[in-house]
């Protein structure tokens, strides 16, 4: 007899979380290899059709595992894809200008651009480790990609390949390293005296 649930707690990096009974009672274990469908994660708040059954040990666990609502990576509306294109663009714009005139080195938007592709690509890959259950990257190494510079490529990953938007917490840990990386990069262009010339 299939069984009725939501995930009421799931921890991602380790593959597993547990499952509050429609009925009620005791919370059930469920592993990340129990769903069926293995094409996007488990997340809390999914609600869910199981099997139940038990281990060797018998301790009660979810198997057979069925999505019942139809929860999809929320798609990214294409004005919000534009408008980080834009974001990016105008950034590289100002990057560009910067070297011109000299308020930064040449290898300022040189360093900004390999770093932007590699982000670009590490996001690729972790998008494809969640969809196959592999190894995934650590959100903290993500974060330091975007802190050196890498950030308008962490900004196309998220948006272009529908990474990491559904973590509130994860998108404004982002933005601060947006916010910092700038500060820094208007730090070494007053102290070049290019942007902001001292009189003297």
């Amino acid at each position: 007899m299939r069984t009725f649930g939501t995930i009421t707690t799931w921890k991602d990096p380790q593959g597993f979380g547990f499952i509050t009974p429609q009925g009620g009672g005791e919370s059930v274990f469920v592993h990340v290899n129990a769903f069926n469908e293995r094409s996007r994660r488990p997340a809390k708040g999914d609600v869910i059709t199981f099997d139940l059954t038990t281990d060797g040990r018998d301790r009660t666990r979810a198997a057979n595992v069925e999505f019942f609502s139809a929860r999809q990576t929320p798609r990214v509306p294409s004005g919000v894809v534009r408008l980080a294109m834009i974001f990016v663009t105008l950034f590289s714009a100002v990057l560009v200008f910067l070297a011109i005139t000299g308020a930064v080195p040449v290898m300022v938007p040189l360093t900004y651009a390999i770093a932007s592709v590699a982000t670009f690509a590490v996001y690729a890959r972790d998008k494809e480790a969640a969809r196959v259950n592999g190894w995934r990257i650590k959100e903290s190494k993500l974060h330091g990609l975007s802190l050196l510079g890498g950030w308008p490529g962490a900004l196309m990953g998220q948006t272009a390949l529908r990474h990491k938007i559904r973590k509130p917490a994860f998108v404004v840990v982002f933005w601060l390293t947006v916010v910092m990386n700038c500060l820094g990069l208007a730090a070494v262009a007053w102290l070049s005296g290019m942007l902001w010339p001292t009189t003297g």
